[in-house]
């Protein structure tokens, strides 16, 4: 069962990788000590395999989720279009 909590760790991870080249500031290690499949060494992020397929798998579960409610509601409102 995909969870927002998952994703939001996923982004949080991108995010210091993407702005901090996957440093973490003393500051920042609260974040990421709750991340299962994320290791800090030093100052540095580590991310296991496991981390890497999990976020594909809740990733594609949450937005085949999301697809579907957008199917199911356009299909409502071209119902109520129609009458």
């Amino acid at each position: 069962m995909p969870s927002f909590k998952y994703l939001d760790g996923l982004r949080i991870v991108r995010n210091q990788f993407t702005h901090s080249g996957g440093h973490v500031s003393d500051k920042q290690r609260k974040l990421f000590k709750n991340i299962s499949g994320v290791t800090l060494v030093g100052s540095e992020i580590f991310v296991s395999d496991d981390f890497i397929w999990d976020s594909l798998n809740h990733a594609q579960t949450y937005l085949h989720a999301v697809a579907l409610a957008m199917d199911k509601l356009l299909r409502a409102n071209t119902t109520n279009e129609d009458e």
